[in-house]
């Protein structure tokens, strides 16, 4: 059995409406590296998969990576797809200069925040990791609103609505940057749901790890 984690219902909505998210367990974990740990933890006690993919979005980290771009990490990577290496956050990186900072400190070609946490819970079960994300920012992205207020939002999104409203009124450019990074967010949502199928039909049908 195939478990695959999401964050957050949002980044999976493609992906459950096609046929193959019938064929494995889906796990959404919350946002976070604890979070994602904790949720994993209680996931494999239920029952030990043969595989866990850890999807989602993520920060693109360099200068080719476009919205929508699926990335791939670990083993087994089926042939045909973008491979790179994924860092952890504890933040939202929210900003050009965040981002950049981030890879010049960790060597990362995109960013995530759960990878961490589930990486840890598969090295204790013995089970393999792959990791695949779209890109739902781009290095160059601003996303529009502070760290602390984009996972206040995250988490929470009908209780930050209000707060969210006046930040953006009081401010055109967070209101173009906060509705791209909407925009953009969708574009990956659809393409990470089409990559996704694809890569595990791909396990399913040549990998005795993906049965």
């Amino acid at each position: 059995m195939i478990l695959v984690t999401f964050a957050m219902p949002f980044e999976s909505a493609d992906f459950r409406r096609r046929p193959i998210a019938k064929k494995v367990r889906i796990v959404h974990t919350g946002v976070g590296e604890e979070a994602a740990r904790v949720a994993l933890e209680l996931a494999v006690c239920e029952e030990l998969p043969s595989l866990v993919v850890a999807s989602g979005f993520a920060g693109g980290l360099r200068e080719e990576h476009a919205i929508g771009n699926l990335l791939v990490q670990g083993s087994p990577a089926p042939a045909g797809f973008s491979t790179a290496r994924f860092g952890t956050s504890r933040e939202v990186l929210a900003t050009s200069e965040a981002k950049r900072s981030f890879r010049e400190a960790t060597g990362a070609d995109a960013v995530e925040m759960e990878g961490q946490g589930i990486r840890q819970v598969c090295e204790a079960a013995g089970v393999p990791l792959l990791i695949a994300r779209a890109v739902s920012d781009r290095l160059e992205d601003d996303l529009g609103l502070p760290p602390e207020q984009l996972a206040r939002l995250s988490a929470h999104p009908i209780r930050e609505m209000p707060g969210l409203v006046l930040t953006l009124l009081r401010s055109a450019e967070r209101r173009r940057n906060f509705l791209r990074m909407v925009r953009d967010c969708r574009k990956a949502q659809a393409a990470l749901g089409e990559g996704l199928e694809r890569l595990l039909l791909l396990l399913q049908e040549g990998d005795p790890v993906g049965r």
